[in-house]
């Protein structure tokens, strides 16, 4: 712990990517609920740049999960927390390691797809598995679609 500092029993920080529509049009600002939260927000260009490092380690968490992140984080980032970095990944593991699964999904008319929360190692997607849960699919599905129904999963995995 932080010296001279009182532990909250939990705290978020957020590293929201910029607003963007989902597949149903719906504008998403992550930064915007954080704010409303007041939760701590924290944009960096590199997750691995000193500054942010830093900025992490003031924080003191026990843990810092990720979803969908698109950098890779390297060994001063994966230290920071007493127990853990998570990673929720939108696919199955080890069938959909790395960036956009749902793409691969739909262009592959996958009909069993899944959200895996797993604990982020130096490599990529390839952690011990902590849980997985299945999606059923059509096949017919469009990326987008996927996308939103694989995020929606990955958040009823991380509340349980």
């Amino acid at each position: 712990m932080v010296p001279g500092r009182t532990r909250r029993p939990y705290s978020t920080t957020a590293c929201p990517p910029t607003p963007r529509q989902d597949s149903q049009g719906h504008f998403v600002d992550l930064a915007a609920q954080a704010d409303a939260a007041s939760v701590p927000l924290l944009r960096p260009q590199s997750v691995n740049s000193s500054d942010t490092v830093v900025a992490l380690k003031e924080l003191d968490p026990d843990y810092l999960l990720i979803a969908n992140f698109q950098q890779i984080l390297c060994e001063p980032v994966l230290v920071v927390p007493r127990r853990a970095v998570v990673n929720f990944h939108p696919g199955p593991l080890p069938r959909y390691a790395g960036l956009a699964p749902f793409f691969w999904m739909a262009r592959n008319g996958e009909r069993d797809a899944g959200v895996t929360a797993l604990i982020t190692m130096p490599g990529i997607d390839d952690g011990p598995i902590l849980a997985q849960r299945p999606v059923a699919l059509t096949g017919t599905e469009a990326v987008g679609e996927i996308r939103d129904r694989l995020f929606a999963e990955s958040a009823t995995c991380c509340m349980r």
